[in-house]
């Protein structure tokens, strides 16, 4: 969980006329502006349609802005115009809480993906671009059955594609121009359909992954990033599929764009591609060598050709971007309506395209076009020392996003909570693994009562303890027959609560604690009912566990307990992927909750607290790796939350990144960042140039920093 250090981070500039920018204004702005008390929040990324957007914060919360026609915003409403952001209340699903990790803004409809990797869809919905199987508006979120696991999603102007974990591409919405990649008898479907020429379907393919790398939309057509090649399709009567505009009007199925180094040449280069952004007539390419290329209509100057209007210079085959960005390695680009944005590995954004209300941030909205990239200066303010971490374009406005330092608070303990449930769950017929009973007689009726407990925790008691009846197995304590009437009465609502406080502390007494008490039976042989056998790198370790500890602190340990596998039936459980060290810690943190976190043991707590669900433990270690990042082992940090962190990135993995831009020019210098793998370098958009330049055709990205 990240606590915001600073509000001026999100910039805005460009067309305002429904308060898409999230300034509680409609005034266009013509130079970055920082939307400071206009949101307290922090923004992780953004994503911007025609005269809407969304923005994302750093706790996978979303807000909206802008005009609400058709239900884009996502609030229930259509036709309202929120002129700031505002969250989206997601109580129309069954789980309002969801965490959100991509987010993007069609023409007239929004899309997201949650953390399990369902989608969500609402606004327009009359070409069935939503995907709900209707050709309805929907004005709040609504998640797409039809579809699962998904990685990928980009929205049109009427339609909608996805990618999955697996590779798979999903279209769903209008086809009158072919914008779905397939000859359809139908001009508009509902329904995710699969587009089998993209890849074939799951059962024919020997090893499935996502190849898809990434994904954009323009207003009628679609371009797509597969394993380092583009494939376009759809209207392309300005080129911008990418295809002679002379020859193909349409491109009715997926089709590989060929790009050569320059328009002079007939041999063709194997670019490597990971990034693809879509405007309504025009398209930005980005290499992994830092190079932008462009195609489609550069009537407002889009492809930054800067003698194209006096020269005729045919723009519907992919062109290199030069000028200004020939010395820039670019990281990201985006593409408004009829304007474009780049992002430098220096930090440099550049605009070009229409400017006729100031989206191209060079302080201008007379209209006048710019049509060589052109450095936006940034405001000063608190973070200006800070990154820019990705920039957004849409309709004829634009937005940068700067890197925020984050505080990692954890989560309040439920340990009092869940050592109190293992008495209340037995006593209300829920499994936690009784092993002795306490009975007596109601005074009123002379009926023999009994209430379950655990030996563990009674063992606190000098009274019970002293009698020697813990020691028995089945364990029956009797008031009557041990004598101990003299301590209780035989009145159950005296006994009952008088049980329970010994699950619980004593406000008066601060060293008899339950955790203190707890302590003594960590792979303690009293008491325990199950046995763990830990085996790593040859050294083997066996420890004695208690059962009503195990799950009521940990689910996956109920989960195995409560199912039929050997381990759950004979009591004894074997780990084989952590050291018997490391382990005892955590045993000591499920009894005790109190971790014991240092520099030789934390990576591997931080991998434990992952396979076994601890979300607090997991705090824990990110807060004390948080304040131990440096130079030396950022990128080694880095490295462990990637693969962990698949779904959705960590507040740490933030940190990571964050610290590794301010930090660049000695982080590069390090061991650990050499030995990064080229995927990660390129997660980062770090890549040097002289370290891109090495890397051959054969050296095929499989991910992208699209948001």
């Amino acid at each position: 969980m990240i606590e915001p250090s600073s509000i001026d981070q999100h910039l805005v500039w460009g067309w305002n006329n429904n308060g898409q920018l999230g300034t509680y204004g409609d005034e266009a702005i013509s130079t970055p502006t920082a939307l400071n008390r206009h949101k307290t929040f922090v923004t992780k990324s953004v994503s911007i349609g025609l005269s809407h957007s969304l923005s994302l914060s750093n706790k996978s919360k979303l807000y909206s802005a802008g005009k609400g026609q058709h239900g884009r915003l996502g609030r229930g409403t259509d036709g309202a115009v929120l002129k700031h952001f505002d969250s989206i209340t997601l109580t129309s699903l069954p789980n309002p809480q969801i965490k959100i990790i991509k987010i993007s803004c069609g023409g007239y409809h929004s899309a997201f993906i949650s953390e399990k990797r369902d989608l969500y869809t609402f606004g327009r919905g009359d070409s069935g671009q939503l995907g709900h199987g209707q050709f309805s508006d929907q004005f709040t979120a609504r998640k797409v059955d039809k579809i699962q696991f998904c990685d990928l999603v980009a929205c049109g102007a009427d339609h909608t594609v996805v990618s999955t974990n697996d590779g798979s591409v999903y279209v769903m919405g209008s086809n009158k121009h072919c914008q779905l990649g397939m000859e359809l008898l139908e001009e508009k479907i509902s329904l995710p359909t699969l587009n089998r020429q993209v890849n074939p379907p799951p059962e024919f393919m020997e090893f499935r992954y996502s190849n898809i790398n990434a994904i954009a939309c323009g207003q009628y057509y679609t371009v797509v990033i597969k394993n380092g090649l583009m494939y376009s399709w759809g209207l392309n009567n300005e080129g911008q599929c990418g295809f002679p505009k002379k020859q193909f009007d349409l491109i009715k199925t997926p089709r590989q764009i060929i790009v050569y180094p320059d328009q002079n040449s007939s041999k063709k280069n194997d670019f490597i591609f990971v990034q693809v952004s879509c405007g309504i007539e025009h398209t930005l390419a980005l290499t992994n060598d830092g190079m932008v290329f462009g195609f489609g209509s550069s009537k407002y100057g889009q492809i930054s050709q800067g003698m194209s209007n006096i020269l005729d210079i045919d723009t519907s085959t992919p062109i290199r971007i030069g000028e200004s960005l020939y010395n820039e390695f670019v990281t990201q680009i985006s593409c408004g309506s009829y304007h474009c944005l780049a992002l430098s590995e220096n930090g440099n954004i550049y605009s070009w395209g229409l400017n006729d209300f100031g989206q191209c941030g060079n302080g201008s909205s007379s209209g006048s076009n710019l049509t060589i990239p052109y450095r936006i200066r940034l405001p000063a303010g608190s973070l200006s020392d800070n990154p820019i971490s990705m920039i957004a374009a849409g309709g004829r406005s634009s937005m940068a996003i700067r890197h925020s330092p984050s505080v990692i608070t954890i989560r309040k303990s439920n340990y009092s909570v869940d050592i109190m449930a293992i008495f209340t769950k037995a006593n209300n017929n829920i499994e936690t693994y009784s092993d002795c009973q306490v009975s007596f007689k109601d005074s009123k009726s002379s009926e023999l009562k009994l209430i379950k407990s655990h030996r563990i925790i009674l063992s606190r008691s000098s009274v019970f303890n002293s009698y020697g009846a813990l020691e028995y197995d089945p364990c029956v304590i009797s008031i009557e027959s041990l004598d101990l009437s003299r301590f209780f009465n035989d009145n159950q609502r005296e006994i009952y609560p008088l049980l329970l406080s010994m699950y619980n502390d004593n406000i008066y007494d601060t060293t008899n604690t339950i955790s203190n008490h707890l302590f003594n039976y960590v792979n303690s042989e009293r008491f325990s009912d199950v046995r763990i056998r830990v085996e790593f790198e040859g050294e083997i370790k066996i420890f004695n566990a208690h059962k009503c500890i195990l799950v009521t602190r940990s689910q996956k340990f109920k989960t195995l307990f409560e199912s039929q596998f050997s381990e759950a039936v004979n009591s004894e459980l074997v780990i084989d992927s952590i050291s018997p060290t490391v382990y005892y810690n955590f045993l000591h943190y499920l009894y005790t909750d109190r971790l014991n976190i240092n520099d030789d043991n934390v990576i591997e707590l931080y991998v434990l607290s992952h396979q076994e669900l601890q979300e607090r433990m997991k705090d824990l270690v990110e807060s004390y790796l948080y304040s131990s990042i440096d130079d030396e082992n950022v990128c080694s940090i880095y490295q462990v939350c990637c693969g962990l962190n698949v779904d959705a990135p960590s507040p740490l993995e933030d940190q990571c990144v964050y610290y590794i831009a301010k930090n660049l020019k000695t982080v590069q210098q390090t061991d650990a960042f050499n030995s990064l793998s080229p995927e990660l370098k390129q997660r980062l958009s770090l890549h040097s140039s002289n370290s891109q330049k090495s890397n051959t055709s054969s050296e095929r990205s499989k991910n992208c920093n699209i948001q």
